[in-house]
Parts: C-alpha cells; structure tokens; sequence
C-alpha cells in the first residue's frame, strides 16, 4: 500500500526502496540500540530453557549497541556517504539524520514499553517490561508466524511466570495488541483512503 502510494505519487523504484529501506533502518537501529543496551546491562534474564545464556545475551548487546553506533560513525565517516552495493548506489543520510533516527526509533520503542507498563498495572519496573517487549519483539521477527501469533503472548508468560498472574497477564498483552495494532490499522486505512483520493485528484505532472 506505501509503494502504491509513492509511486502514484512520482517516485521510481529507486527511491521508493531508499524511503523504505530507511525506514526499516531506522525501526531496527533504535531497537538495536536500546534493547542492545538492556541486554548489556542484565536488564533480562534469559529463562533456563532458552538457548542463549545471560553472558551470551549480555555479549549480543553489546554487539547491537556496536552496530547502532556504527551506523552513525558511518553516516559521518564515509566519503560522499555513498556505499555500493552489489552495483547499487545506497546513499546514507547525514550523521545529524543519523541520529535523529536513532531518536525517534528510540522514543517510538519506549513509548511501547511505556503502555504495556501501564497495562501491566505497573506490577513490575517499567526497565524489566521494556525488556521483555524486546525480547518478544524479536522472537517475533523470526518465528515465521504472521503478526507474531502467539509469539508475544508466550515470550510474557515465560518472562514473567510468578510475577504477575496469568489472567492480568494475557489481558494486558491483548489489550496491548489492539492499542498498538487494532487503533493504527484503523487510522491508517482511513488515511490512506484519503491520500488514495488525494492521488487520484492530483495527479503528478510527469504522469499528467
């Protein structure tokens, strides 16, 4: 729907994949900073069945925190801020919009934290819900199950089993899901009914 949109807009593919390249950068890098600082920091303690330990976890976000880092020392460093790659130019942002992505990636992930925390009827510190969003969130991201299916709910029981009963539980984690997804799926499709009309309006001169 974002690429019928851009490119009824006058965009070619070229930018089209930049706009959205960016923007996954931008999502993942905060995510990468943050949660990498958590994990770093022991804020999650991996449960005993998990498959990565808390020297493991700790060490994979430090290494997260690296790459975010990495990124805005490569916005400032590189020459031209041009990379090629595989024969195609991919121009990296300036190192002031480097980390005003990091910024807004950042507050975006906290306010997540910040309404499951409230969900959670502040039970449990507002670090330890943060974490344990992130943890879900990319056990979400590899599980192969449309939407993360039950991967959230499960991450939560299994993190904090004994610390908040299950019935609160599993009502915060729903009421969580249609706060994040339910609520914005419908403002953005009334939105993009608007800009689908906008489009259809005002054509861009190229295509006029």
């Amino acid at each position: 729907m974002r690429a019928r949109l851009y490119a009824r807009a006058g965009l070619d593919e070229a930018s089209v994949a930049q706009v959205v390249g960016i923007s996954l950068a931008t999502n993942w890098l905060g995510y990468a900073l943050l949660a990498g600082g958590l994990f770093a920091v022991g804020a999650i303690a991996p449960p005993a069945e998990a498959l990565i330990g808390s020297t493991a976890l700790r060490l994979l976000g430090l290494v997260m925190v690296l790459v975010a880092v990495g990124y805005v020392a490569g916005c400032a460093l590189s020459r031209g801020r041009t990379w090629r790659i595989r024969g195609r130019d991919v121009h990296l942002p300036s190192p002031q919009l480097a980390l005003l992505q990091l910024a807004m990636s950042v507050a975006n992930w906290s306010l997540m934290g910040a309404a499951m925390f409230l969900l959670l009827g502040q039970h449990i510190s507002y670090t330890s819900t943060l974490g344990v969003l992130m943890a879900a969130s990319i056990v979400g991201v590899v599980t192969p199950i449309p939407a993360g299916l039950g991967v959230l709910e499960a991450v939560y029981l299994t993190l904090l089993a004994g610390t908040v009963a299950e019935g609160p539980l599993m009502g915060a984690v729903l009421a969580y899901r249609a706060l994040y997804y339910l609520v914005p799926l419908a403002a953005g499709l009334a939105l993009y009914a608007l800009l689908e009309r906008y489009a259809t309006l005002h054509p861009p001169a190229a295509a006029a």
